[in-house]
């Protein structure tokens, strides 16, 4: 079963709306003043709808992250009598090069 760890996490979900709606927009100074400018340039406004789309779907992704999902499932078992299985190789083959002297010893 699926579900969130922190569900206030998704309280969070307007914030960057509420903070849209009620922030003053920043007032940029002109950094430089050409006296024959030609009509329309600096007026056309980019296409800023894919920017918003892709800014909710982060913003939403993020909220997700910060809920912290878990997954409920069939527990898994673990057998302890194969836990020491590595460890055991690893002493044997160190054994078996120290019969063969590639290994030096002091």
């Amino acid at each position: 079963m699926f579900e969130f760890s922190w569900l206030w996490a998704w309280l969070l979900l307007p914030l960057p709306f509420l903070v849209y709606r009620f922030s003053k927009p920043a007032v940029q100074p002109v950094a430089i003043r050409l006296p024959k400018l030609p009509e329309g340039i600096g007026q056309q406004q980019p296409d800023t709808r894919w920017r918003k789309v892709i800014m909710v779907l982060a913003w939403c992704c993020l909220l997700g992250a910060l809920a912290r999902p878990v997954w409920y499932g069939d527990p898994v078992e673990i057998n302890p009598e194969h836990r020491g299985h590595a460890a055991s190789c690893r002493s044997i083959r160190i054994n078996v090069d120290r019969r063969h002297g590639d290994i030096q010893w002091r």
